[in-house]
């Protein structure tokens, strides 16, 4: 268990440092706590993700900064959905796969 806990820390890692690069690519306010923020939110099953992708939303809609934000919090939406889609269902499958005391009979 300590050993699964590990692998899925550092793909929840890898997740949010790539959601907080996202967020200070698209020139989004707080994008290093909306990063640790999804890290966290990660390691909830579902809904912290879903939690995670939509804390930004506000902050991204009321920047008057931002020259469309609906066209900013569309293409954020969509990286992070894409971005949650692969850690969390090729990335830290061949993390587990990967380490051999994690295997197990393909029956089980």
């Amino acid at each position: 268990f300590k050993r699964y806990i590990i692998l899925k820390g550092f793909a929840c890692l890898g997740y949010g440092v790539c959601v907080g690069a996202l967020l200070h690519a698209l020139s989004v306010d707080l994008a290093a706590a909306f990063g640790l923020a999804a890290f966290l939110l990660s390691f909830v099953p579902e809904v912290g993700s879903i939690v995670a992708l939509l804390l930004p939303a506000p902050v991204i809609l009321f920047d008057s900064r931002l020259e469309s934000p609906a066209a900013t919090l569309t293409v954020a939406t969509a990286a992070q959905l894409g971005l949650k889609f692969v850690f969390a269902n090729v990335v830290e499958v061949k993390l587990v796969e990967a380490d051999q005391l994690m295997k197990m009979h393909p029956v089980i």
